[in-house]
């Protein structure tokens, strides 16, 4: 997993090594630049992992279907109310079962069937109904118009201003018209998740 100046390198056993610039600290370990890929302190595997946007935030889904995370926070994307950075990893959330990122936006899905949200909400990104800039700092549940049971992780976890979700009848997604979300153009901004598109391969082959 790479972002600006920062690697995290997850091994076959499910650990999880970061290595470079350390800005905002995205690396999950103390200090300043990480010269000596260095592991980072969790308490399970990990299963999958994303950046914010604006590189300075992490979540990571652990084995236990868990979600840890950490970074620069700038705009409350770690739900813990305030916009203080969070150098070393901590727990977000209960069980999740689908992670993902927007600018400055963090979107956990868990195994209750309920979508939460929190950070920037520029351009409807956080599902909240609002497009208006501003900042959420605590998760909030959001509606989502299909099977919440079934979701899959992101289609584009880096998309400014956008969050988008696979599920068993299509892509759903809420934000802005800066990608083709919404359309071949992306001429839609929505603030809340919409269906953009039928899934082309069948849902049991995506994994």
């Amino acid at each position: 997993y790479c972002t600006d100046g920062m690697m995290h390198i997850k091994t076959s056993d499910g650990s999880l090594y970061a290595y470079g610039r350390n800005m905002n600290a995205n690396s999950g370990v103390t200090g300043g630049v990480i010269s000596v890929a260095t592991k980072v302190n969790l308490p399970n595997a990990v299963i999958d992992m994303r950046y914010t946007f604006s590189y300075g935030t992490v979540l990571c889904q652990l084995d236990t279907t868990s979600v840890y995370g950490w970074g620069r926070n700038v705009n409350g994307e770690l739900g813990q109310g305030n916009a203080a950075a969070v150098p070393t990893p901590s727990q977000r959330a209960g069980a999740s079962i689908a992670i993902g990122t927007s600018y400055n936006a963090t979107a956990i899905v868990s195994g209750t069937a309920s979508l939460v949200t929190c950070g920037g909400q520029n351009d409807g990104q956080l599902g909240n109904g609002i497009t208006t800039a501003g900042n959420v700092y605590t998760y909030g549940a959001r509606a989502y118009p299909s099977d919440l049971n079934n979701i899959r992780s992101p289609v584009d976890c880096s998309t400014t201003y956008t969050s988008a979700f696979m599920s068993p009848d299509g892509i759903y997604y809420t934000g802005s018209n800066r990608s083709v979300f919404g359309g071949p153009s992306g001429t839609a901004t929505v603030a809340v998740y919409t269906k953009c598109s039928d899934l082309p391969i069948l849902y049991s082959n995506i994994t």
